[in-house]
């Protein structure tokens, strides 16, 4: 099924193609269920651990996705912070290195006071805005993965891959 053309170099997107990738299906499901102003800056964070030459494999991603999550403290914030600082940094140098860990992710929840512990997302302190909505948001089912997503856009069957 294809979904679309992407904005930034007009590929078209085959959702039978993320589908049938697990790691795709598992970071697509992981990223739904986080809120907007979690998923979108942790994108652009992903981003950052992608070599200049290559695509970042989707089951580094989704490692990365996990592990950043685990995280506590002000994590929007922190992950905003880290991916405007960095790109900056990038773009005063002439060639900038993918990251290679969190170290500075967790530098940025630090001194924006939070300690760094693996206990998962903690709402920033003062972040009342849509807190409502957000709540009726997290009661309703979210799918596992990505055939679910599918299945409960109205697509009944997707073909297998063929070995």
């Amino acid at each position: 099924m294809q979904l679309g053309r992407c904005p930034c170099c007009h590929h078209r997107i085959d959702l039978q193609a993320i589908v049938q990738d697990e790691a795709s299906s598992q970071l697509l499901a992981l990223l739904a269920k986080q809120p907007r102003d979690v998923s979108v800056p942790l994108i652009q964070y992903l981003g950052l651990f992608r070599p200049a030459k290559q695509d970042l494999s989707n089951t580094r991603a989704l490692k990365l996705a996990k592990e950043v999550l685990e995280l506590s403290g002000p994590l929007s914030a922190a992950l905003e912070r880290t991916v405007d600082n960095i790109q900056k940094q990038r773009a005063a140098q002439s060639k900038g290195q993918p990251l290679a860990n969190h170290n500075y992710l967790k530098q940025v929840l630090e001194t924006l006071g939070s300690p760094v512990k693996q206990t998962g997302y903690q709402k920033p302190p003062g972040e009342v805005k849509g807190e409502q909505h957000k709540a009726a948001e997290m009661k309703k089912d979210i799918p596992a993965d990505a055939k679910s997503v599918l299945a409960s856009c109205g697509v009944k069957r997707l073909q297998e891959k063929k070995s």
